[in-house]
């Protein structure tokens, strides 16, 4: 697999960071850690602007400091001057076929028809329509329902950058 591979992680959160790189050296992969931005540390200008429940649209501190973490790693993404990579944020619990399913993805041209594939799963119900391909035995389905989660993604750079320019980013919750 050579898609590159951000995890988000809090600095003091050592044993999530501990968790996050036994999974992947158990898995072969290589990844690279983003210091997640702490609620704590919020500017006050940030916190008055987004987390003031006066306004219309408000998030929490910590949902803030969640979307800051994402947008952090989209940037070292970005950076890194590749088309495609993953995010995780540091509890996410990684299957084997992970590294099969990624490079299935891109060999089988699923690439194309998708910029955003959320990686994880969640128990409870989600609309969803047809498959409309299958890469590596799993069927890839569009949302027909809004889906909550964040911590695991496939994502494009044009997605990123579409994502980067909008204006209402921060009215719901990352995940």
């Amino acid at each position: 697999m050579h898609t590159p591979v951000f995890f988000i992680n809090l600095d003091e959160r050592g044993d999530r960071r501990a968790f996050m790189e036994a999974q992947f050296s158990s898995l072969g992969i290589a990844a690279e850690r983003v210091s997640a931005v702490s609620a704590a540390t919020l500017p006050a200008r940030d916190v008055e602007r987004y987390c003031n429940p006066a306004r219309v649209h408000c998030l929490s501190r910590s949902q803030f400091a969640c979307w800051q973490s994402h947008i952090k790693a989209w940037h070292a993404f970005l950076a890194s001057g590749v088309d495609w990579a993953i995010i995780l944020e540091d509890d996410a619990i990684l299957s084997a076929r992970l590294p099969s399913f990624v490079t299935a993805f891109f060999a089988e041209g699923a690439a194309a028809r998708f910029d955003l594939v959320q990686l994880e799963t969640m128990a409870r119900n989600t609309r969803v329509l047809p498959p409309e391909t299958a890469v590596d035995g799993l069927a890839l389905r569009r949302f027909r329902s809004t889906i909550w989660g964040a911590a695991a993604y496939l994502i494009s750079a044009p997605t990123v950058r579409a994502l980067l320019a909008r204006d209402g980013l921060f009215h719901a919750p990352a995940d």
